[in-house]
């Protein structure tokens, strides 16, 4: 019988916000602003609507984007 093997594709990230941090993300366009340039950066399936706090939830499939997303929402 062979090996089963498996490969890590994405990664699951949540990034706690300040309340101020949630607001300026909310109040910026989705479509616009956030969207573009969070696929720049190489995440999607974003969301942050406040049902599970101020926090932003994405995937990834390379943890270097994490920072890159930190960057991004410290400049707003």
């Amino acid at each position: 019988m062979k090996n089963v093997e498996f490969k890590i594709v994405d990664y699951g990230i949540k990034i706690d916000l300040s309340v101020s941090q949630f607001n300026k993300l909310i109040e910026i366009s989705f479509i616009d602003t956030v969207l573009p340039a969070m696929e720049k950066i190489g995440v999607y399936n974003i969301e942050y609507d406040g049902h599970f706090g101020y926090s932003i939830f994405f995937r990834t499939e390379n943890l270097e984007c994490v920072k890159h997303v930190k960057k991004f929402i410290e400049k707003m």
